[in-house]
């Protein structure tokens, strides 16, 4: 399989990418392109289309390199779907070698959605501000 072909069967498994969120006639909200792209909107495209790159890369690296063939890209494909299955897929794979390529899958598990924490009034804190060493 030549690198142009795995590239797309790894991109035919994402859902399809979500047009750049243009403001409407290309014009900047009152006049100010930095108010634009420092929208949510724009910055979620930016960070979906930063995890697709994350991605693609290391399953291609990891199929250049025998790890995995393309055919269990399969095993991937529900988590790339979503943006969410997306983010986890990126922050796995930035976190860990391709030789452990076909063990993600397992470890991801199914996907699921992501629930907002609802902490009880009288429960102890979940974060806590660490000092500088400085």
């Amino acid at each position: 399989m030549q690198l142009d072909e795995i590239v797309a069967y790894i991109d035919a498994r994402f859902a399809a990418s979500a047009p750049v969120p243009l403001p409407p006639d290309a014009t900047p909200p009152a006049g100010d392109w930095r108010q634009w792209i420092d929208s949510d909107e724009f910055q979620d495209y930016l960070q979906d289309q930063v995890n697709r790159r994350i991605v693609r890369d290391y399953l291609l690296n990891a199929i250049v390199l025998g790890f995995i063939s393309p055919a269990q890209l399969d095993d991937f494909a529900h988590h790339m779907r979503t943006d969410e299955g997306r983010a986890a897929l990126a922050l796995h794979m930035l976190m860990s070698s391709v030789q452990e390529a076909a063990d993600l899958p397992t470890a991801l598990g199914p996907p699921a959605e992501l629930q907002p924490m609802k902490p009880r009034p009288d429960s102890p804190p979940h974060m806590q501000i660490v000092p500088s060493w400085k």
